[in-house]
Parts: C-alpha cells; structure tokens; sequence
C-alpha cells in the first residue's frame, strides 16, 4: 500500500502538469464533439465570418497583398449530400490598393454523419476530388437557432485537431449575449478562445 505522502505527491505532480499544459496552450488530444445533425437547407445561403483562427491560406500574403477581411461564405446545395461554396475576402497590398479574394470549393458529406462533417475540396479538379486528394475538414461543433429566414443564425465550424476554427454569422456583428454564450462553447470544444481573431473593418 503506497504512503499517502506518495500519493499526494503523485496527485500534486498530476495536478500541476494539467495546469502548465492548458497554461502552455495544449490542446485535447481527443477530437471535438459536432453537433447531433445539420439540416442542410437550413445551413446554405450567405455567411459572414466573425472570428477565425489565423490560417496559412488566408493569413499568407496572396500576389503581394495582406491577410484577409470582411470574410464571407456562400454555401449552395448540390444534391442531397453535396454543396458548393464560394469564399469571398478584401486584401490591401503596401499602397492600400484593395483586391477582391474569390475561391470555389465543393464540400461533400461525411458518411454517418448526419451531415454535421464535411470534406471540402477547393482543387477545382474532378479526379483530385474524386480521390479525395486536396480534402479539407469541416466540422459542425455548434449551431444557433433558426432565423426568421428558416436558416441556422450562427455556426461554429472546425477541425479534429483543433488547428482550424471559424465563427459565423448571418449578419456582420454578434450581439453582445451571443459573444459571451460563444466563448463558453469554444471553450467547451477544447479550444483556447483567445486563439479567435477579428479580421473584420
């Protein structure tokens, strides 16, 4: 039988490395729940990107110009398991001169999923996609109630490795109260919430 000494200090030492991994930003090795089951119809039409966490494709300089803003999403649906997307951003290069950023991308459900996952593709080349070649992850983790529009009003979308994180909205700016309620879930997914930035202006 160990001496409680040994005990406490094992519980001590356990405690502690829970401590400094969330202190040193580790993220939970076992992947985020989505939600339960994403109606598609009610998930298509116009997003507006409120938060992300900064990625290398749209946080890397593209042909001289900065990192992207004013971020929005169109989802259209294809057929019963498949939607389009169209991402649109603002750049400035050095001069303040401003480009238009647009990417096609075709997302297609994951089997068993209830449609709350998604492989996205934005190869644009039909055997790449076909392979699976160029598949991007997109998990459902969050959903708000449904507008007057019969559309889901925000989404929290990301990935099994936590490495990918939007949230969006129907409009341009998030209430106060639905700020708040969003951090709580972010950091219920397992995500560090100071990881999210704006890019909006």
């Amino acid at each position: 039988m160990r001496h409680p000494k040994s005990i406490f200090k094992v519980l001590t030492l356990y405690l502690l490395s829970l401590s400094l991994s969330w202190a040193t930003g580790a993220k939970p090795t076992n992947p985020p729940e989505t939600v339960e089951s994403v109606d598609l119809n009610k998930y298509v039409g116009k997003w507006y990107e409120i938060l992300r966490i900064p990625n290398n494709f749209q946080d890397k300089k593209k042909h001289g110009y900065k990192e992207c803003f004013n971020t929005t999403a169109e989802y259209s649906k294809k057929d019963a398991d498949k939607i389009n997307v169209l991402n649109t951003c603002y750049r400035y290069n050095d001069q303040n001169e401003e480009y238009v950023d647009t990417s096609k991308a075709k997302g297609k459900v994951v089997e068993g999923s209830n449609n709350a996952k998604l492989k996205v593709n934005f190869t644009g080349l039909s055997f790449l996609e076909w392979l699976g070649i160029g598949d991007g992850d997109y998990w459902i983790l969050g959903l708000g109630p449904v507008n007057e529009s019969n559309l889901y009003s925000w989404a929290f979308v990301g990935s099994p490795k936590r490495d990918y994180g939007w949230i969006l909205n129907r409009t341009r700016h998030l209430a106060p109260d639905q700020e708040e309620s969003l951090k709580v879930l972010i950091k219920e997914k397992g995500y560090d919430p100071a990881s999210f930035k704006s890019f909006i202006k």
